[in-house]
């Protein structure tokens, strides 16, 4: 039976210490690979901090490419917004349809608007004087 050598790394002697940099490496390739960085977190003991750290300075390109935050457009918003509040979709359809990452961006959009209509039918009287 074949037997795997398991790789061993410099021991971690205190905070300040650093990591061995092929476990950084290993960890940033299983990343890549498609680990969660939250499981990854666990697996190594790792902070998010420093997980998200290796990740910007030894990730791919393409990696990085594909992680960045995406903005989203004043219009998008209203858009998806209106969808959902005149029942063309639900939260969960205009998440897939729009490319939207998660159910709580929309909704956090959805309070938004929201407030923004209250503020606007708010009528306000002059003050003359």
């Amino acid at each position: 039976m074949g037997h795997k050598e398991q790789e061993v790394y410099a021991v971690r002697e205190g905070k300040q210490s650093h990591y061995d940099p092929r476990l950084i490496l290993k960890v940033v390739k299983e990343v890549e690979a498609g680990l969660s960085r939250k499981e990854a977190n666990r697996i190594y003991g790792l902070g998010k901090s420093c997980l998200y750290n290796w990740m910007r300075k030894y990730g791919s390109m393409n990696y990085q490419q594909n992680v960045k935050r995406k903005s989203y457009t004043n219009l998008q918003k209203r858009t998806v917004v209106t969808a959902i509040e005149q029942g063309r979709m639900s939260i969960k359809e205009a998440q897939t349809a729009y490319g939207v990452k998660n159910e709580k961006i929309i909704r956090n959009w959805l309070v938004q608007y929201k407030a923004e209509k209250v503020e606007l039918c708010i009528v306000t009287e002059p003050v003359m004087t």
